[in-house]
């Protein structure tokens, strides 16, 4: 009986630890998508940006010489 009271006190243990490191995952995790988001958008405005002055360059120099 007592071995059984001890199990149960470890199981109780255990879960209320697992509570707790989920309730710092879900608040890690809630700011690990906003660093991840604000991060995606400074890559993609960066590669838009990249992207529109190699298209620039690119009609610049593939135009026929009568329209420059």
């Amino acid at each position: 009986m007592q071995k059984n009271r001890f199990c149960k006190a470890l199981i109780f243990s255990n879960l209320d630890n697992r509570c707790e490191c989920e309730k710092y995952l879900q608040s890690y995790n809630t700011l690990f998508i906003h660093k991840v988001s604000c991060f995606y958008k400074i890559i993609t405005a960066s590669l838009l940006s990249i992207f529109n002055s190699c298209k620039v360059l690119y009609f610049h120099y593939n135009e026929p010489a009568s329209l420059l």
